[in-house]
């Protein structure tokens, strides 16, 4: 019975804690997304929208076969990028305005 009771308890414990940590975005639920539906489907969270942007994001470099700096200064331009592409064209593929940004602004630091 002791053992009953302890493994519901780890049961209950695993989905709550599970319940509170950020959605994993697979790409291929979240490529065809317009910007203002990821932000719907982000729960409106800058940080479940930053989750869906590293997905996506990753996606679209890895068919460059390039990668994104650790500069925090060019990952803040990316979000500045980002954020003006889809106040432009709210209807516009979250994915197109990650993929436009990312590719504006490697060609702009590579120069």
């Amino acid at each position: 019975m002791k053992w009953i009771i302890a493994a519901v308890f780890s049961l209950v414990l695993m989905f709550s804690v599970r319940a509170e940590a950020e959605p994993v975005y697979a790409f291929e639920e979240i490529c065809y997304l317009s910007c203002e539906e990821a932000w719907e489907q982000a729960e409106r969270s800058v940080d479940n929208a930053t989750e869906m942007i590293k997905v996506l994001g990753e996606f679209s470099l890895g068919k460059r076969s390039l990668t994104f700096p650790e500069d925090e200064e060019l990952g803040r331009q990316l979000g500045v990028l980002i954020k003006a592409s889809c106040t432009d064209e709210p209807e516009d593929l979250l994915f197109n305005a990650v993929d436009k940004s990312l590719r504006r602004l490697l060609v702009k630091s590579k120069e």
